[in-house]
């Protein structure tokens, strides 16, 4: 697979905007709740998108792009498929259900398959995972929170986000919105250590289709901007017509089985089995 993994500061990047003055931040439950009605517009989404991938070249060593397209399906808060096109060809295929991921090469009929239970950072990096499909989701804010579970509210240092830390995969997860809105404008992920690892800037707000009502007042961000921390792999996500909509959801893409079979994939990489 040509990328590798070898990728932040506190709050939205807003240089050159006026500081504003704020008073306590709201309490978490109450945050929560409010950011889960937002993201209740995201619960099955559905969208054609564009990607721009930006790595460092293994065998050249020097900085190299990609421009790729592909169709992304997600249904909050565990369920991922991202097929990704190249030249009208589909290049690639990332995914995960409740208890599996998958990272298909579908060029070569090799897949990289494993559990959220075993992953570790360490086991992804090795096999060249770009990211985990559980990473991705979070990133594009569209997860919701556990309005009971473990929390924190802090503002941005220039007052003009709500943070939301919640509990991560491998550390915690901090959710940056809008706090009138609460529409999300960033995130980022932390190691077991508080270290930022993952940081997507979130832009774009767009109206988005719900079941079908292109009259509905929901909005999502189209562009996401992903980086990595210590690292040159840089992802850029841009959401071409996202609707959220039931009916347009295929329980197959969400199957590992049912995608391995229909990408006839022949070579299959246990991470588990190789990381016991």
């Amino acid at each position: 697979m040509a990328w590798s993994l070898p990728g932040c500061k506190s709050g939205p990047d807003r240089r050159g905007d006026r500081m504003v003055e704020r008073g306590p931040a709201p309490a978490y439950a109450e945050a929560a709740a409010r950011f889960n009605e937002v993201a209740a517009a995201y619960d099955h989404l559905w969208t054609p998108v564009a990607l721009r991938v930006r790595y460092r070249d293994a065998s050249s060593g020097k900085m190299a792009e990609d421009l790729l397209d592909g169709h992304f399906q997600a249904i909050a808060p565990d369920r991922v498929a991202l097929r990704i096109d190249k030249l009208s060809e589909t290049y690639a295929y990332l995914g995960c259900d409740s208890d599996r991921y998958w990272w298909i090469d579908v060029k070569a009929g090799s897949a990289i398959v494993g559990t959220h239970a075993k992953a570790t950072p360490a086991a992804l990096a090795d096999f060249d995972i770009p990211v985990h499909p559980l990473d991705l989701i979070a990133l594009l804010g569209i997860v919701p929170v556990d309005p009971t579970g473990y929390g924190a509210t802090r503002w941005s240092t220039d007052g003009r986000s709500l943070g939301i830390l919640t509990r991560a995969r491998f550390g915690n997860r901090l959710l940056w919105v809008d706090p009138k809105t609460y529409e999300p404008n960033a995130v980022e992920i932390t190691d077991e250590n508080g270290r930022t690892t993952l940081r997507s800037t979130i832009t774009r707000p767009e109206r988005i289709p719900i079941d079908g009502d292109r009259d509905s007042r929901a909005r999502i961000a189209t562009q996401y901007d992903v980086k990595f921390n210590d690292s040159d792999f840089a992802l850029g996500v841009r959401l071409q017509g996202p609707e959220n909509r039931r009916e347009r959801m295929r329980p197959a893409a969400f199957n590992m089985d049912t995608v391995l079979r229909t990408y006839r994939v022949k070579d299959i990489i246990d991470v588990d089995a190789s990381n016991p």
